[in-house]
């Protein structure tokens, strides 16, 4: 009986034991779960933490990358306006150099002869002249283009600022301006991303700066159109020609029948005298043009152009710089005209050496000079240079110029522009590109801007 008892309380025991382990299996059980539960929780919680992270990240790399692409496009303001200027005076005051569409406007019209795509302004008395609000109107499109450049990194393949009226540029005077590029319809600024999408809305952006293209506008056109440095230049060198001693030759005592008595024969005399006193021996002179190492009246004439053509003309303050250089053609001549005073009986100077009945004469030969020339004409802005391309450049306006000073020498009555420019011999006929040529070089476009024509 002992024997069960022992047995009773031994399984007693066991059970004890079982629902002992039973519990602290439990236990361990739970503390696994909490603590795994709480292992999960801190991993999801660390997910979204992440997550938001990414996302704020996100937003906040949008938001620099909209703030960067508004700086950069404030900052292509400037630059588009000294680049346009660049393009714009570089064709005279059009511009040929862009096929890009938001550009069409801005090519040469097909009222505007050319060579090679570069304007005249002016053939002899025909000018082309492009008025203030016209240039603006090419400038305003050249700025569109070049911004747009820029702007389509930030606003998509399809923005486009046109049509003009988009950009403003406002004359400030004293080499200021300021530019307005606005009235953007649905310009907006994206930023795309897998899973974020950020636009904003803007109207634009404008500046002021200094910047002297309207100036150098208005002083090229006063130059060359308004007054002709052309036609001044020739003139010039022709009074220049005095100093030489070609411009009036003195002789006295002169017998008549040495001198001649038609008008055919005293033009001969002084051409003869010209050729005595105002031509000269040289080797390797640059104004030896016929290279036979004698320097002629004309050719001397000729080296006088050219160096007036060089001579710059300069605005009142010395910004701009006004020249012109030969482009394929200078044609020059003369005129001679003779005058005699006869030397009187009785005058202590009167002889009798002279075959009867001619007499002793003085003479006067009088020479006008002139010429025509195919030129480029030059305005440069020689202080100031602007942030073009990769470097620091200077802008100058450039055009082509057709002129001389032939209608008023020697008396001649005036000779229409047609006429110059048909005979070759004394004038120089400049190389219109036709239109059908310019067509196919795709520098010329039908255009409604108001360019008057001639």
């Amino acid at each position: 009986m002992r024997t069960g008892i022992k047995k009773g309380v031994m399984g007693m025991k066991m059970g004890r034991k079982g629902v002992a382990v039973v519990a602290i299996a439990a236990v361990l059980i739970t503390a696994v779960l909490i603590i795994e539960g709480i292992i999960v929780a801190n991993f999801v919680a660390d997910i979204e933490i992440v997550k938001r992270t990414t996302r704020e990240l996100a937003v906040i790399n949008a938001v620099d990358a909209i703030e960067f692409a508004k700086k950069a496009l404030q900052q292509a303001v400037p630059y588009s306006f000294y680049k346009a200027s660049y393009d714009v005076l570089e064709k005279g005051g059009y511009c040929a150099s862009d096929d890009n569409s938001c550009a069409q406007q801005c090519k040469i019209p097909y009222s505007i002869p050319t060579r090679e795509c570069d304007p005249w302004w002016r053939v002899y008395d025909n000018t082309y002249e492009i008025d203030s609000s016209t240039f603006e109107t090419y400038l305003s499109n050249r700025i569109a283009s070049i911004y747009d450049d820029y702007a389509s990194l930030f606003f998509g393949p399809d923005y486009c600022p046109q049509p003009p009226g988009n950009v403003i540029t406002e004359d400030k005077g004293e080499y200021k301006v300021h530019v307005y590029i606005t009235n953007i319809e649905g310009g907006v600024i994206e930023y795309k991303s897998d899973n974020l999408e950020i636009v904003e809305h803007t109207v634009g952006f404008n500046d002021g700066f200094d910047a002297s293209t309207f100036e150098l506008f208005e002083f090229a056109k006063d130059t060359f159109i308004d007054n002709d440095k052309i036609k001044s230049d020739f003139n010039s060198a022709d009074n220049k020609m005095a100093d030489e001693g070609c411009k009036n030759i003195y002789l006295r005592d002169f017998c008549e029948s040495d001198v001649g008595l038609s008008e055919e024969s005293h033009i001969l005399f002084c051409e003869e005298q010209l050729s005595i006193h105002c031509s000269e021996s040289s080797r390797n002179d640059p104004c030896d043009f016929d290279n036979d190492n004698t320097i002629t009246a004309d050719e001397k004439y000729n080296c006088k152009v050219r160096e007036e053509f060089e001579n710059p003309v300069l605005n009142n303050d010395g910004t701009f710089e006004a020249s012109a250089s030969i482009d394929d053609c200078i044609k020059v001549g003369h005129d001679a005209r003779f005058s005699g005073q006869k030397i009187e009986f009785g005058d202590e100077r009167w002889v009798e050496d002279c075959d009867w009945p001619s007499s002793y004469i003085d003479v006067r030969c009088d020479y006008d000079y002139f010429g025509t020339a195919s030129a480029v004409g030059q305005v440069k802005d020689v202080k100031n240079s602007y942030p073009i391309d990769s470097s620091w450049t200077t802008i100058t306006a450039s055009f082509r110029i057709a002129s001389g000073n032939v209608a008023e020498c020697g008396g001649q009555d005036p000779i229409e522009t047609s006429e110059y420019v048909e005979d070759e011999n004394s004038l120089c006929c400049p190389a219109i590109t036709t239109n059908e040529l310019d067509k196919a070089a795709g520098c010329k476009i039908q255009t409604n801007l108001p360019i008057p024509s001639p």
